[in-house]
């Protein structure tokens, strides 16, 4: 329990020392500070693993808001313990990396809160039970991955990339917030365990499709599936550090965890396995034949992770046919495919991570990515080379790197949807693996692109501004080196992490198949020569003939058809949006506070014809009014009378007048009803009005008649008589329905619940109290605001150009 709690808070407290501690610990000390965060709660998790594979859980919950039925749930088991590890362990490294790639110069502290507040809410979403909860740390990812892609916020690029990542990932997150609110007023919880225990029930609903197509929106637009892949190109704008940890081994993985977290509660439904396993197959082709063409080697990844994340989603997807399949043999052909879909999770973050780093290095190093600048590079700097290979190598499923093992999983599992026959057309049974293959050779494609051209060929002429090509040092190169070598132990040691780390994460995705056997399979170096490996031979076969050809045939990307992007799109979108907002608020902005007015009136009578409407219950109950009295409707007459006067004054001294008389009857009607306390409250507050209306008379503008058409004056009659009318109407209704109990209780309890014998007073000083509070706090944060924007303009005459 204590780890847990620990794991998802102790990033944030941290996050709120390091302005501080950075005051003390300046330059890249602060970052060795940090370190000890990420690195700490992997040691702690990592003892927790001989216990999970004995299939232990770990929760903890205690009431948030119970009368919603949220709850801060804590659930910790096999699956999320794979993306615990991963956040907190390659956080570690990104750190470690961090620490010798920022320069002192940058606002090192800024960029540490920002990397502990998002490392805090990844370990928030794949430790929460409670959806709710789940969700606030979902859309805390988001914010603060915005701010860490804009960390370089005076590069217009960065901007942009953080704002596209933050609409499309945040709207997405809203999607699946409103499919969580379907998965409740399904089961009645919030909570994921008791969810999934109630599956038969959530499948039979009406509601269970919508629920479904909702949480998939969610995690497709996280996971940068297509069409919202187009995010993640775009993010690559944030410094590498960031690159390597958000987008390639955690933020982008979110959408896979909430696919694979909620595959209990939706498998086993055709819409579900054609959504997941088709969208998957889908990106992986369409980010892997991008890749190829790309000429910056960060865009180049980024494409690539997008392809490999959608490899992840197709085999979750085709794992989903396990819940579908009546026979044990093929159950076990499904399984293996999410097996192999969490093996290939781990592979990913491993060599991807590493190359990222390369990448980063390089920039730093050469102060370029782009590929037409580089080359030669392999005897030049060793080791990056090295690091570059085996990461590379491991991408395109070559052995002896863990990404072949995986690859061949991927390939089996595909292979595998035409042994099951469950699919209604044979021929998609055969799209399956053709697709994964078609997408393998353009990713083995890229790969070459990534070693060859990068570092092996000739050195290209020296471009302005390029730095002197060395070795990194040695600090700089650790964090690859231990993702590297992963890579590599992985690949002959395959079996302890499917022992201790898949197992347990394959009894929390398939609970009910625990005892099945062959739920987790043994990984094999070679399975002698099959249909897997054939595809592979003809991977490598294809891939180094359309590379030695690349030349050739890359011109076919400037193609009408190839040179279209979805980034076009959004931004057309965009654009639209801000055309159209600028066309209204042209039209309502008009500057008369009449327009203004009667636009709220028009709204709010909208509102209430339209609730009428549906309402549907015209009851007027007038048995228990008393009787109106000659002195009160003498009143009422007064005040009719002054405020149809007030349209018709010619002078500012007489509406002024006017306005008294109305305050005052309406004190004095209250006297009447034998309500003091608002008389005098009355009074007060129109003596202040009036003192001050007259004490401005001086300096307010002549009091001039405006000319009004008559059909103007037609429309302010009707709108006003409406907005009296509705107003009535709902008083006049409301004595005649009781939608709740009496209130009338609280009149003989005041004293003991409160400390008075008037029910209003107590109500005023208690409730009004609070309510001055509240708004004094938000005066508060608002002058705060005022002050920091006028502490931090710029001075007249700065520099106002930014970096393109």
């Amino acid at each position: 329990m204590i780890t847990v709690l620990l794991a998802i808070f102790l990033p944030f407290i941290a996050a709120c020392l390091v302005p501080l501690i950075h005051r003390f610990l300046t330059g890249r000390r602060i970052g060795w500070f940090v370190m000890t965060v990420p690195l700490f709660l992997f040691i702690l998790l990592l003892r927790l693993v001989p216990s999970l594979s004995d299939d232990a859980v770990y929760q903890y919950t205690f009431p948030w808001i119970p009368s919603a039925g949220v709850y801060f749930s804590t659930y910790l088991d096999g699956l999320s313990m794979i993306f615990a590890l991963l956040i907190t362990g390659i956080g570690s490294l990104v750190v470690f990396y961090s620490i010798y790639y920022l320069s002192e110069r940058e606002a090192i502290g800024r960029f540490y809160t920002y990397l502990l507040l998002f490392m805090g809410a990844m370990l928030g979403v794949v430790l929460s039970d409670n959806l709710i909860v789940l969700y606030v740390f979902w859309e805390l990812t988001s914010i603060s991955s915005f701010l860490l892609i804009a960390f370089w916020y005076h590069r217009k690029q960065s901007r942009y990339g953080a704002k596209k990542s933050m609409l499309i990932t945040v709207t997405g997150g809203l999607f699946m917030l409103a499919g969580f609110l379907m998965l409740y007023s399904m089961t009645e919880t919030f909570s994921l365990r008791e969810i999934i225990a109630m599956r038969e029930i959530v499948s039979g609903d009406s509601l269970f499709i919508p629920a479904m197509l909702l949480v998939l929106l969610g995690a497709f637009t996280k996971s940068a599936q297509f069409p919202f892949h187009i995010w993640l190109p775009d993010a690559m704008e944030a410094p590498t550090p960031v690159s390597a940890y958000l987008h390639s081994a955690t933020m982008v993985k979110a959408g896979i965890y909430l696919v694979a977290r909620f595959t209990p509660v939706f498998a086993g439904d055709a819409i579900w396995f054609y959504v997941v396993s088709g969208v998957g197959l889908l990106t992986m082709l369409w980010g892997s034949v991008n890749a190829v063409k790309q000429t910056d080697l960060k865009a180049l990844l980024a494409f690539s992770t997008v392809s490999q994340l959608g490899m992840i989603m197709s085999l979750l997807g085709v794992g989903s046919l396990a819940f579908a399949s009546s026979e044990s043999a093929h159950t076990a052909l499904f399984t293996a495919a999410t097996f192999a879909a969490l093996f290939h999770l781990i592979n990913h973050s491993t060599f991807k991570g590493s190359l990222f780093m390369v990448v980063g290095i390089l920039d730093h190093q050469l102060g370029t990515r782009n590929i037409r600048r580089l080359g030669g590079l392999a005897t030049i700097m060793p080791i990056t080379f090295s690091i570059a290979l085996i990461g590379s190598f491991s991408m395109a499923g070559l052995p002896p790197f863990n990404g072949f093992l995986s690859k061949e999983l991927f390939f089996e599992a595909m292979l595998s949807l035409q042994d099951a026959n469950l699919l209604t057309l044979d021929s998609l049974a055969l799209l399956f693996p053709i697709v994964a293959w078609v997408g393998s050779i353009f990713t083995f494609i890229y790969c070459m692109v990534i070693v060859f051209q990068s570092f092996l060929g000739k050195v290209p002429e020296p471009f302005p501004g390029q730095r002197p090509a060395h070795e990194a040092p040695i600090k700089m190169l650790i964090a690859p080196l231990v993702l590297a070598s992963l890579v590599v132990l992985i690949f002959f040691f395959p079996n302890i992490l499917g022992t201790y780390i898949l197992g347990p994460a394959m009894s929390a995705v398939y609970p009910q198949f625990r005892t099945i056997e062959g739920l987790v399979p043994e990984i094999h170096v070679w399975h002698g020569w099959n249909m897997p490996v054939f595809m592979t031979l003809g991977v490598i076969i294809a891939g180094i003939l359309l590379y030695y050809f690349l030349d050739y045939w890359k011109g076919v990307y400037r193609l009408g058809m190839l040179q279209w992007t979805l980034d076009r799109l959004y931004n057309a979108f965009l654009t639209f949006g801000e055309r159209v907002g600028t066309l209204v608020t042209r039209t309502y902005m008009t500057g008369s506070v009449r327009d203004y007015v009667a636009y709220i009136m028009l709204i709010f009578i909208a509102f209430i014809g339209i609730g009428l409407v549906g309402f549907q219950q015209f009851i007027f109950d007038f048995s228990n009014d008393a009787p109106v009295e000659i002195n009160e409707g003498l009143i009422v007459f007064v005040m009719m009378c002054s405020s149809i006067a007030i349209l018709f004054a010619r002078s500012r001294i007489t509406a002024i007048i006017l306005n008294g008389v109305l305050g005052y009857s309406i004190a004095i009607l209250f006297v009447v009803f034998r309500a003091p306390d608002l008389a005098l409250t009355q009074i007060i507050v129109e003596t202040v009005t009036t003192v001050l209306f007259l004490l401005c008379f001086y300096y307010l503008p002549e009091w001039r008649t405006e000319y009004k058409s008559n059909s103007m004056k037609w429309r302010n009659g009707l709108i006003a008589a409406a907005s009296g009318i509705a107003v009535t109407v709902v008083a006049l209704l409301v004595q005649g329905h009781s939608l709740y109990p009496s209130i009338s209780i609280y009149y003989e309890t005041a004293s003991r619940l409160a400390g008075g014998m008037n029910v209003v007073n107590t109500i005023l000083g208690d409730f009004r109290a609070f309510d001055t509070m509240l708004e004094v706090l938000v005066l508060f944060i608002a002058g705060l605001g005022v002050f920091s924007l006028v502490k931090l303009r710029r001075k007249k005459g700065a520099d106002q150009s930014e970096e393109k």
